[in-house]
């Protein structure tokens, strides 16, 4: 009983806040809309759901693609829940829902147990839109609305297990890290790495991915839906297997996660480690390298800069993994020249945006100390300056020479590597100024253990304008030109106006510093 009314104040407490924010509802909502919204419409280059019930219905003889595509969706669905089950695991007691007296005056199982309840409760009635949306446009398409119950039956069984299982591994990776001393953000944040590699692989390589996603035993799960869908043999093994699957990893997953909550949520967590107390593996080289080209001071807002970038790194690895999937469709889609070029001035705009668009709400409870600290203005912009730079450049340079080595226009391919240099550097500057300009001074946490300076939407849209300006010559000349002297003309325009308007901005940036400092 205790479970069950924790539960029910748990999921009151999530439909005050949805309420509180109706804009976030909807663009939670709009984002599980998206992909299925795309297959039951006729766009694309495949045919919608409907279109693929209603063949299953005409053809009347089994399809084993067609059986081996819903497994795999379901397969697919279940690595997705799972792995965002281990991101978003709760490891301390103070950052329970309700504040941790709810813990101790119910008792720690019977929290568990209805916050258990409240959680799976929600994810199935969120991502069942995928089903009702995706595979319920197939079902109705072959008349056969029975199978839409069915498998929504499969997949409330694959949601439960998928992030019970998924929570306790998350769990059990936080104890080993916190044990041997790791830093428990490189294991979460790789996560989300892991979830883009995956699916730009499913992408590339579809007919492989579906083929080891439908295998057994996560394959098991679209099993239900088999039994009144037309065109698609039933698998009675399936069924039993999935049902026993299911179970098992709810179960066991629920079991082990209680166990290990008890362990972890009670222990003595130390304090987190200074930069110079936890440097970074990478860190130590690059700050040498800092301290022998500028001055102390700047050599240290920079090392901050970079280590802090190190230990929370999803935004960059959001930015890289755009990178690839570009390369991917250059490869792909026959376009390798257009890609290198547009490329190579994406990945210097976003590096830039990454690490160098709000500095100050990167700062977190440092940043009292900076402003009122003998440092001018100038020193702290060239810091930042410094710090995003030694990232963003050398980055950008690696991924532009990757889209770049897929190209077969050579005086493309040169103007592009000769752009990304200038234009990043003078993004860098252009995103100081933007930040300091309309600033945040409050990171926003984005992941249980990622939080992060989120810009403010006018900053980014006066940064996103500028350097539509600065690179304007470089696309025109990539778009419309293409001979040897408009191409060098756009590209000398672009490193012109980008190494101008940043020294500007980044002279901007200081002065507004300096007005911020508390003497």
């Amino acid at each position: 009983m205790r479970a069950l009314l924790i539960a029910r104040l748990l999921t009151r407490r999530r439909l005050r806040r949805l309420r509180e924010r109706p804009m976030q509802a909807v663009a939670q909502a709009g984002l599980l809309l998206v992909a299925p919204v795309l297959r039951v419409l006729p766009v694309g280059s495949g045919p919608s759901g409907r279109d693929i019930g209603a063949m299953l219905a005409a053809s009347g003889e089994p399809s084993v693609d067609v059986a081996r595509l819903l497994a795999s969706a379901f397969a697919g669905t279940w690595l997705l829940l799972a792995i965002g089950g281990g991101m978003q695991v709760t490891t301390t007691i103070d950052d329970v829902d309700c504040g941790s007296l709810l813990v101790h005056a119910a008792g720690m199982h019977q929290f568990l147990l209805g916050r258990t309840i409240a959680d799976e409760s929600r994810r199935i009635v969120l991502f069942s839109i995928w089903v009702l949306v995706g595979i319920g446009s197939v079902a109705l398409g072959a008349g056969a609305p029975i199978a839409l119950l069915l498998g929504l039956v499969g997949f409330s069984l694959l949601t439960v297990s998928a992030s019970m299982a998924g929570r306790a591994v998350g769990l059990l990776v936080y104890r080993t890290a916190s044990d041997r001393g790791w830093n428990w953000s490189l294991p979460s944040t790789a996560a989300p790495a892991l979830i883009g590699g995956l699916a730009a692989l499913g992408f590339q390589f579809p007919e492989t991915a579906i083929r080891l996603l439908s295998l057994p035993p996560l394959g098991w799960f679209a099993a239900p839906l088999f039994v009144r869908l037309p065109g698609v043999e039933a698998d009675p093994i399936g069924i039993v297997g999935g049902l026993a699957v299911g179970i098992v990893a709810s179960g066991g997953g629920y079991l082990a996660f209680e166990r290990l909550a008890r362990d972890v949520w009670f222990r003595e967590h130390a304090l987190p480690e200074t930069d110079s107390e936890k440097p970074s593996g990478v860190g130590p080289r690059l700050r040498a390298v800092l301290e022998r080209r500028v001055d102390p001071p700047i050599a240290a807002i920079g090392w901050r800069t970079v280590v802090r970038r190190l230990r929370a790194p999803l935004p960059f690895i959001i930015t890289g993994a755009i990178g690839v999937i570009l390369l991917i469709h250059a490869v792909e889609h026959g376009l390798p020249n257009e890609t290198a070029a547009y490329g190579a001035v994406y990945l210097a705009v976003a590096s830039a945006a990454v690490l160098a668009l709000n500095p100050l709400a990167d700062e977190g409870p440092v940043l009292a100390l900076i402003l009122t600290s003998p440092l001018s203005g100038t020193q702290l912009a060239r810091g930042y300056a410094v710090g995003a730079l030694s990232i963003a450049v050398p980055t950008s340079l690696l991924l532009a020479l990757g889209t770049a080595a897929v190209g077969n226009s050579v005086p493309l391919t040169v103007a592009s590597l000769a752009v990304v240099g200038p234009l990043t550097a003078g993004a860098t500057g252009c995103a100081l100024a933007a930040g300091v300009l309309v600033p945040r001074y409050e990171a926003a946490n984005v992941l249980s253990s990622e939080s992060f300076g989120l810009p403010r939407k006018y900053a980014t849209v006066g940064f996103l304008l500028t350097q539509l300006a600065v690179a304007a010559p470089f696309a025109l000349a990539v778009e419309f030109g293409r001979t040897l002297p408009v191409l060098a003309g756009g590209t000398a325009g672009t490193v012109a106006l980008a190494l101008s308007v940043g020294l500007i901005a980044g002279r901007y940036a200081a002065n507004r510093l300096d007005g911020y400092r508390l003497t």
